[in-house]
């Protein structure tokens, strides 16, 4: 028997080998893993189908070993897997080897036998388990849940479209989630269920809720600061499907799930949901979407600001909005000020205002959060005399000043060099440099001074590393150990801090002026969604619960939705200027970006590029239609020493864009020596 093996190996979906007849007489071989010979060395694949056509090569290589310790995965999966490698131009082994563990790679492993098989040992992970059937019934107590809460629930039960449940900041989603979760394993102990989270730092506060909710649960989290060993072990219990609830990160759509009833994906706009570097650049929210309507199952998108996209798809009716437009705790959204900035935002890092109701909270012995979403102590250090700026030797783009302590250094936040600040400037060897901005370390030093008696905790990722110091942290800000909290967008998703009663935000102008179509869209969510951690619990009093928002200028809709909460109509401008413009989500846009380490070189690929792709175009009539950009530069151009351009390809139709990219995909010059790259539904352009 000839069977197609995919191997993680890109442009090849699969490769053939010789299976023995009578082993496959045996068995379905389809969705079994094996251990098959690369180039003179061993590997893992997966045997993705039966070749009914004559070989293409004579003396094929025989595949050495089925895996049978490896779960098999179903004929669901090897669709979905087929979807997403057609779909994102990447092979078969890319997609299915993007969540399989590391751990389980080494074909040396399957190798090896132990006669006596010792805990913790290979062999023993590989060892499926005996569950006993009498207790796999879940337990759990019934959801408390208010008016709101359960119209919202029978409606996403009793409705087989996609469900948008959009809800207010502090609304109850999470408890909603719970209840349908419940509801699902009252119709069937064996389903499972995967939840998705954009951010790990959102992990541990669920993890204890579901827990807490389901003592008896074999539960399972999978994201990238598990260890190996961890992250295998919940893969193969997942594939098995002996677990019934997954919490995971967006590379967790690709986890194997024989018996999957339900997918929920929390704070569906955050675009951390998109991959936006390596191989395979996916979505893992659209492809959520993809692979339950695939099983005809249940998938919720919850947010209190649902992406454009998905506002769209419930306003044509592909999915069903459902709403929660009250805080669960009877307390009305915190009244959010625009505040002007002063002489003292420049000075303190905050205005006479801001200062004047902080001091009002930590007297009242509640807590305050300033949102500021920049790193460092500067992001940028000038010249006064010419006016040229610190940059990164390795890349187009300026180094931010960092302070560790006493210690100052400059860091590229692309490549990570980093060097000591200059002393004279490297263009008119002047003396007269000087930082301009303000970033968390800054910000953090100067509120220090202005409440010397207060604790205060930054919360950004260079003084947050690793999950247990970030649970650590949230621990502290819970049990009220922490006054002021300053941090970036880490603060913004989705946390629970039950004594926080203002909300500070600052800086702005600065994201206002971003030239990217969606960056208005992504503003206002951030500051809906770290507005909301204010005044989240009943026992707060209501005269206290503020967000200010600090800017120079309020000229505009923006401010004036921002300051009524005012989501539906602000997206609704959003989507009427993007319709008059002819931008997604009323078009498709693809990139296709190549990299060289000369600037020279990489001109020359780009012209080739735009030539192959109008010829092309020419050659069939119906790709006339595909909007060819470019070339166009990409921020920054030039990254750890290679220079980057890119085309935008456009289209409102799917499939032809897709038809030229899948001829684009086949070029293997392009690849090779540009290390070309194809984006569909790019976030960044």
């Amino acid at each position: 028997m000839i069977v197609d093996v995919a191997l993680d190996i890109p442009q090849i979906d699969c490769l053939q080998y010789e299976l023995d007849c009578q082993r496959a007489l045996n068995e379905d071989v389809i969705g079994q893993w094996v251990l098959v010979e690369l180039r003179s060395k061993l590997t893992i694949g997966l045997i993705f189908r039966v070749c009914e056509s004559i070989p293409k090569v004579k003396n094929l290589k025989k595949i050495i070993k089925i895996l049978s310790n490896l779960p098999k995965v179903n004929s669901s999966w090897l669709r979905f897997i087929n979807f997403t490698a057609i779909y994102y131009h990447k092979s078969l082994g890319q997609v299915i080897f993007t969540c399989y563990p590391n751990y389980l790679r080494d074909p040396k492993r399957f190798l090896a036998t132990q006669k006596i098989v010792k805990a913790g040992s290979f062999d023993a992970l590989l060892r499926e388990p005996q569950h006993d059937k009498q207790q796999t019934k879940v337990l759990f107590k019934e959801s408390t849940l208010n008016p709101e809460q359960k119209k919202a629930t029978g409606l996403i039960m009793s409705s087989s479209k996609p469900i948008l449940l959009h809800g207010v900041t502090g609304s109850g989603k999470t408890r909603v989630y719970l209840s349908i979760i419940k509801s699902i394993f009252q119709i069937n102990q064996t389903a499972q269920i995967l939840f998705l989270v954009p951010e790990i730092s959102l992990t541990p506060q669920l993890e204890e809720i579901f827990r807490k909710e389901f003592p008896n649960l074999d539960f399972g989290v999978f994201n990238s600061s598990q260890t190996q060993v961890n992250r295998s072990k919940v893969w193969l219990k997942a594939a098995r499907g002996h677990l019934r609830l997954i919490l995971g990160t967006r590379m967790a759509i690709f986890l194997p799930l024989p018996n999957l009833e339900l997918i929920v994906v929390d704070e569906e706009h955050d675009s951390s949901y998109k991959q936006v570097e390596g191989g395979l650049r996916y979505s893992a929210r659209d492809l959520a979407i993809w692979r339950a309507s695939k099983l005809n199952i249940k998938i919720i998108l919850g947010s209190a600001t649902p992406s454009s996209e998905t506002f769209l798809n419930s306003k044509r009716n592909k999915f069903k909005r459902v709403l929660l437009k009250k805080q669960a705790s009877g307390s009305p959204h915190a009244e959010l000020v625009l505040v002007k900035k002063t002489n003292s935002s420049y000075v303190n890092g905050l205005s006479e205002k801001s200062v004047s109701q902080i001091k009002k909270i930590l007297k009242a012995g509640k807590q305050t959060i300033i949102f500021l979403n920049r790193k460092g102590w500067a992001p940028v250090m000038i010249c006064k005399d010419c006016g040229s700026s610190a940059t990164c030797k390795f890349c187009s783009a300026n180094t931010v000043l960092h302070k560790n302590k006493n210690n100052w250094v400059m860091k590229c936040h692309f490549c990570g060099d980093k060097t000591p600040p200059p002393s004279k400037c490297t263009d008119c060897l002047s003396e007269n440099l000087v930082s301009v901005g303000i970033g968390t370390e800054n910000l953090a030093e100067r509120i220090g001074r202005l409440f010397p008696e207060a604790k205060i905790l930054r919360l950004d990722r260079e003084a947050i590393r690793g999950r247990k110091a970030l649970q650590d942290n949230l621990k502290k800000i819970r049990a009220r150990e922490v006054d002021i909290i300053i941090g970036t967008q880490m603060l913004t998703k989705g946390h629970d801090f039950s004594e926080v009663s203002l909300v500070v935000v600052v800086e702005v102008d600065a994201y206002l002026r971003n030239p990217d179509f969606r960056s208005p869209e992504k503003l206002f969510q951030s500051l809906i969604q770290v507005a909301g951690r204010a005044g989240r619990r009943e026992s707060l009093e209501k005269n206290l619960a503020k967000v200010f928002v600090e800017a120079t200028n309020f000229d505009s809709s923006f401010f004036d939705h921002l300051r009524n909460y005012d989501y539906d109509n602000f997206i609704e401008a959003v989507l009427k200027e993007r319709s008059k413009s002819s931008l997604p989500p009323f078009t498709n846009f693809a990139t296709i970006r190549l990299a060289h380490k000369s600037n020279s070189t990489l001109s020359l690929g780009l012209e080739s590029l735009m030539t192959f792709l109008k010829n092309y175009d020419k050659s069939d009539p119906i790709l006339e239609d595909v909007l060819i950009n470019g070339p166009l530069p990409v921020y920054p151009e030039k990254i750890s020493n290679r220079y980057r351009g890119q085309v935008i390809l456009e289209s409102n139709v799917r499939s032809i864009l897709h038809k030229l990219l899948k001829n684009f995909s086949k070029e293997e010059t392009f690849i090779k020596k540009f290390n070309a790259s194809i984006d569909i539904d790019p976030i960044e352009i």
